[in-house]
């Protein structure tokens, strides 16, 4: 996995925000499900418009991206 940091951070139960910018539609919250093979990252958001949740997979890097780019977001990702 990408780093340590990263990797205490990406633990099944976790939850992270993604923030590009104010009304992008493309902001969430990131609900962490599972790790497999210690690189790919289960997890689900839930869709406003669909009412349901939406499962994704994505690599380590993924997150590592984000976080160097400054979009992820730890802590009380209810209220920004």
């Amino acid at each position: 996995m990408a780093d340590n940091s990263l990797k205490d951070l990406l633990q099944p139960g976790k939850k992270l925000r993604i923030f590009y910018n104010e009304n992008n539609i493309n902001n969430r919250i990131v609900h962490i499900r599972a790790v497999v093979d210690d690189e790919y990252i289960v997890f689900k958001t839930w869709s406003q418009r669909q009412q349901r949740w939406s499962y994704q997979i994505e690599s380590d890097y993924y997150f590592q991206l984000l976080l160097e780019e400054g979009r992820l977001t730890f802590g009380d990702v209810e209220n920004p």
